[in-house]
């Protein structure tokens, strides 16, 4: 969901040139989803820069945008400058399935709070508004199956599907940053 960066965004894009992205099953996104695997969403960023022209990109990539992100890096090192990734996923096999299902099983505030607060350093600034939002776009026709059809893809039988790790030393070094928090396990 792209209110995810509302925080940081537009500091950094005083300086630089931004773009948030709602994947398909995510904040405002269409829910009809087709395929919903790591390579489909690489390639609708990748089309989403190729669209407008933008190449030399630095992208940063939380969760599965980190995963994603690295995917990115990956496939296409020319579009890419750098790659900043916080809690990615596809790095290790295990998953904390339990923040996953209950995200997409949450349908009130205070069902949904404990776990948008894993997703923000300061859980303060979670307000009442952007709660409402999230649940605004769960409810949306469609956006619990669809998330459920993008975990089931990423994170069958509670564990990743896709294993990046092994990949991740043709990224050089210079163009990747990695930050971990406790809201995901890793082996």
């Amino acid at each position: 969901d792209l209110n995810t960066w509302a925080f940081n965004q537009g500091e950094i894009s005083e300086k630089y040139t931004t773009y948030s992205i709602d994947l398909p099953g995510h904040g405002g996104s269409y829910k009809n989803i087709n395929e919903s695997n790591i390579e489909s969403f690489s390639k609708l960023v990748t089309d989403f820069c190729k669209a407008r022209k933008i190449s030399n990109i630095h992208l940063v990539g939380q969760s599965m945008g980190g995963g994603i992100s690295l995917s990115i890096a990956l496939k296409y090192p020319d579009l890419v400058k750098s790659v900043t990734l916080i809690c990615p996923t596809n790095l290790g096999n295990e998953i904390n399935i339990e923040y996953i299902n209950g995200f997409i099983n949450s349908e009130k505030r205070k069902e949904i709070k404990p776990y948008l607060e894993k997703l923000f350093y300061n859980s303060e600034n979670i307000t009442r508004d952007m709660i409402n939002e999230v649940l605004k776009n769960k409810r949306m026709d469609g956006a619990k199956e669809a998330l459920q059809k993008i975990a089931l893809s990423f994170f069958s039988n509670g564990n990743q599907n896709l294993i990046l790790k092994k990949n991740i030393e043709n990224v050089p070094k210079t163009k990747i940053f990695c930050h971990f928090f406790p809201i995901l396990k890793w082996q």
